[in-house]
């Protein structure tokens, strides 16, 4: 026995463990990729002079929004295909803009305090928390 070297895994090792872990895998994609389905819609918050405004914008063609928020104007697009990204900001550090187009996920520009919010096609069921 002294020759012998010794699997890390094997053959059982693979059935017993990898394979269930791989599916579980896959039952947890499929129902993110149910609750997170692609938005047909967005939602825009922003303060302007003091007042807080909201607007919805359909994606049933490709658009480019003017936005003025805290620290000056925000040009946004909007796209069927690719979702929402910021194009440019006033904001010092360009989070926003780095972040990218978002078809599921909130873009956030925190100096202007912009908000754009997915509104999601079925019936809105991605929960981000529970509270009682």
């Amino acid at each position: 026995m002294t020759g012998e070297k010794h699997k890390l895994f094997n053959s059982k090792d693979f059935s017993i463990f990898i394979l269930p872990l791989a599916l579980l895998g896959f039952i947890f994609w499929g129902i993110n990729s149910f609750l997170l389905a692609d938005s047909e819609a967005f939602v825009i918050k922003y303060v302007e002079d003091g007042v807080e405004k909201e607007e919805f914008i359909s994606l049933d063609s490709d658009k480019t929004i003017k936005v003025t928020g805290k620290k000056g104007e925000m040009l946004m697009e909007f796209s069927k295909e690719k979702g929402a990204r910021v194009a440019s900001s006033m904001c010092p550090s360009q989070i926003c803009v780095y972040s990218g187009w978002s078809k599921t996920e909130s873009l956030i520009c925190v100096p202007n305090a912009v908000v754009v919010s997915p509104k999601i096609k079925k019936n809105d069921l991605a929960v981000d928390a529970v509270t009682r």
